[in-house]
């Protein structure tokens, strides 16, 4: 059975060495499709494996939640990690920092693990320094398309909390 688990890790690195391809997400669809939308710090990591998949788990501190259930903590998703000697790497998948403050629009899937919508399109950092706290989306290298699979140049969304903690509501109030 380990046998088979390192064959399938190392053709999925080989898989997850190329680029990944990413469809490009509105902040409007990014809202629409979280089932959690949370500002908060990263407490700390572990790695779980699901299946075929080495997961690093983030525990984030909920200082505001903009969609969801009401929660102090919650754990993010990534794909990729470490785990029984076995590492895998996914493209695409950002990765958090010990302490650092993120805004996350997250789904749960079916298995019920909390992951960011569009791998990096879904994170973004937080500035607290700056007046009245900053956002910014976590620029990534993968190509991203359109929904008609088109290449498109995407700028980071850059914006006072305020502005984005209003577009959010907008939007989910739409929605409802």
């Amino acid at each position: 059975m380990r046998r088979y688990f390192a064959l399938f890790s190392i053709v999925a690195l080989c898989v997850a060495a190329r680029a990944a391809t990413l469809q490009y997400l509105t902040l409007d669809q990014m809202t629409s499709a979280a089932t959690a939308i949370v500002r908060g710090t990263v407490l700390g990591s572990h790695t779980a494996v699901r299946g075929p998949v080495i997961y690093t788990v983030y525990t984030m501190r909920v200082s505001e939640r903009l969609k969801g259930r009401p929660a102090t903590t919650i754990d993010i998703a990534i794909p990729g990690g470490v785990a029984d000697g076995v590492r895998q790497t996914f493209a695409g998948a950002p990765e958090l920092a010990t302490g650092g403050e993120y805004l996350i629009f997250a789904w749960r899937t079916q298995s019920g693990l909390n992951v960011i919508i569009g791998l990096s399109q879904g994170l973004f950092s937080v500035d607290s320094a700056a007046a009245g706290s900053e956002v910014m989306q976590t620029s990534t290298q993968e190509r991203i398309v359109n929904s008609s699979g088109r290449d498109v140049a995407i700028t980071p969304v850059h914006m006072a909390m305020a502005q984005m903690r209003a577009q959010i509501q907008r939007i989910a109030e739409v929605r409802q």
